[in-house]
């Protein structure tokens, strides 16, 4: 199976939900640096992701 080359996270919900994807998408990003991520979220949530390089 061919692997997706972006994908699009969305997660508006609560702000502890949105804190657990940050060691998901971490993760993921190291196993498959070469898989683009997009992230799409409230604005007051951008400071948890700020650390991900993907």
């Amino acid at each position: 199976m061919e692997r997706p080359g972006h994908i699009l996270v969305i997660r508006l919900s609560a702000m502890g939900d949105v804190a657990m994807m940050v060691p998901v998408l971490k993760a993921f990003s190291e196993k498959y640096p070469d898989v683009k991520i997009t992230l799409l979220t409230r604005g007051f949530f951008v400071p948890l992701f700020k650390d991900l390089q993907n």
